[in-house]
């Protein structure tokens, strides 16, 4: 299949994105914030919306301020921007004050459409 958008961050389009460890302080929103470069690599203009499986522990931001959901990011031919994954896991209050660790696993869903149809 054609690629239309590539991620340089990634080694290649099944690695993943190792965000390391994590650390929640409460008085902070998110408790990782990792940008992620993208790319539209066709000769089109191109929406993309990016979302994760994990909706209430991982978000995706297409702003460095972490306000706008990256939803039909517009990306003209060959353009570059970054986009932010923030994660904050369900942690209970004994689990935080414990000191408990935890693997945070989950997927990133890409969706692609040019200026016509999905692609």
């Amino acid at each position: 299949p054609p690629q239309y958008v590539h991620f340089p961050d990634l080694v290649d389009p099944s690695s993943q994105l190792d965000m390391g460890l994590c650390y929640i302080d409460q008085e902070k929103k998110y408790a990782k914030v990792t940008p992620l470069r993208m790319e539209n690599v066709s000769q089109k203009s191109l929406y993309v919306t990016l979302r994760s499986n994990l909706a209430m522990q991982m978000f995706i931001f297409s702003d460095e301020k972490l306000t706008k959901p990256a939803e039909n990011v517009f990306l003209e031919e060959y353009e570059k921007t970054v986009v932010y994954v923030c994660i904050q896991p369900n942690v209970n209050t004994e689990s935080y004050a414990d000191g408990h660790c935890r693997e945070l696993v989950g997927g990133i869903r890409v969706k692609v459409y040019d200026m016509d149809k999905e692609t």
